[in-house]
């Protein structure tokens, strides 16, 4: 095991999974602390194999080091294999296309060659704003019980934080995540039984006050399984317990989108996490390295993802076209929040921002990619030319902008051409 350096995230949930398995294998495992990997290395007799690293630099290192890599992507129903051969041939790669493949070939929802229900895709039918009311109103996900290794595991970081051994980000609060198999079993058969049904209609929602909303809180543990994820949630439909919609939307989730990313990661070349197609040389605000913005962001829409992440380690979903219009009741520093808005936008990753306003104005300094625009009608149709590059569309401003129009134009653009846009 190697101890946190300086700058380094807090390893807490990592340190629990890791102690708790050697606990569990008991004399088959060799648990080291050191400062290095090549130290562990050094004290560890006979050949040693490794899982297939998750990264380009993991897998340099391990492979640099003369050690057998076992091709099997333990986390993952895709193997690189399996993408590349999908992919050979192909004109155009997209997620839909990837998804209805992994449909047929793993036989999830099903019927035959047939899509369960007659269609691919219910992302229609899960659509719904949150609801008026604080939370989604659902079961809450199972937590785990915290037990004397996770004590330990406290008591190291507040020891190594206190010598100066690290500097950790974000704030300490209870373990939500699954550290061991018994554990996610029993948070994949609760979200099953508890959530599962509520899962599809606002899945794309949010609520400040309901972070999960009806998520299944298994992100870190799905490693463990995501077929054996997907398959308890088809289960589900099959015995009536969940509607079609919900079940779809979350195999969606994890056969489709996440496999998707993770075969992409290793499609690319090495080099493109430090291509710069956008252009973008604007420096990060400290806030969102600290995960600290108070009395710095006052826009509630700009702090909750910082909260999320600074409380939690988790956040829900990033928009990737964000139209922006003046936002009142800011007082003298109308100027600085929207720069700021600007500077958190392009921190998010959203890669297009239209703006409308006089305030806003101050935010294309901010943005590398912010078109400016003097009315309405202008704002309006770059963004309905901009829906075929923009999947989701998040729009925001005060009520005296009006924006509910560019709303009301996404979304009659939308049914006149039966395309599935976000308007959130």
């Amino acid at each position: 095991m190697v101890t946190a350096q300086p700058g380094s995230k807090s390893p807490y949930l990592l340190l629990s999974a890791l102690r708790h398995r050697a606990a569990e294998l008991g004399d088959q495992a060799v648990y080291l602390q050191v400062d290095t990997y090549d130290e562990a290395l050094e004290q560890v007799d006979g050949p040693l194999s490794v899982v297939q690293p998750t990264s380009y630099s993991a897998d340099r290192f391990v492979r640099s080091r003369g050690l057998e890599v076992v091709a099997d992507d333990r986390g993952f129903a895709t193997t690189r294999e399996d993408f590349a051969g999908w992919v050979q041939g192909r004109k155009r790669l997209l997620m839909e296309d990837f998804y209805r493949w992994q449909r047929l070939r793993l036989d999830l929802l099903m019927d035959g060659v047939e899509p369960s229900g007659g269609q691919w895709n219910l992302d229609h039918d899960n659509r719904e704003p949150p609801p008026k009311r604080a939370t989604l109103g659902v079961t809450e996900p199972w937590w785990p019980t915290e037990d004397d290794i996770d004590a330990q595991v406290r008591e190291d970081l507040d020891r190594w934080q206190r010598d100066g051994v690290a500097d950790f980000i974000g704030a300490d609060g209870p373990r939500w995540a699954p550290v061991t198999r018994d554990e996610a079993s029993t948070a994949l058969a609760h979200f099953v039984e508890h959530r599962l049904a509520d899962f599809g209609p606002s899945e794309d929602a949010m609520l400040s006050a309901d972070p999960w909303m009806a998520h299944s809180a298994l992100s870190p543990a799905i490693n463990l399984g995501p077929l054996e994820c997907a398959r308890a949630a088809e289960q589900a439909y099959r015995d009536g317990t969940a509607p079609l919609n919900s079940v779809e939307g979350y195999v969606r989730q994890v056969i489709g989108w996440r496999e998707w990313i993770w075969s992409i990661y290793w499609h690319v070349p090495a080099d493109y996490r430090g291509r710069n197609a956008l252009d973008a040389h604007g420096e990060l605000p400290e806030w969102f390295a600290s995960l600290d913005a108070a009395g710095e962001v006052t826009a509630n829409c700009l702090s909750s993802v910082l909260t999320d992440l600074r409380e939690r380690g988790w956040v829900h979903h990033i928009p990737r076209l964000m139209v922006l219009g003046d936002m009142g009741e800011v007082g003298n520093q109308g100027a600085l929040f929207h720069r700021q808005a600007g500077e958190y936008a392009q921190a998010l990753g959203i890669e297009n921002l239209f703006t409308l306003g006089e305030l806003c104005a101050s935010t294309s300094n901010a943005h590398p990619h912010t078109r400016h625009f003097a009315d309405m009608p202008g704002l309006i149709g770059a963004v309905l030319g901009a829906l075929d590059q923009s999947y989701s569309v998040l729009v925001k401003g005060s009520r005296f902008m009006q924006m509910e129009r560019v709303v009301q134009a996404v979304t009659a653009c939308a049914q006149k051409a039966q395309k599935e846009v976000h308007a959130l």
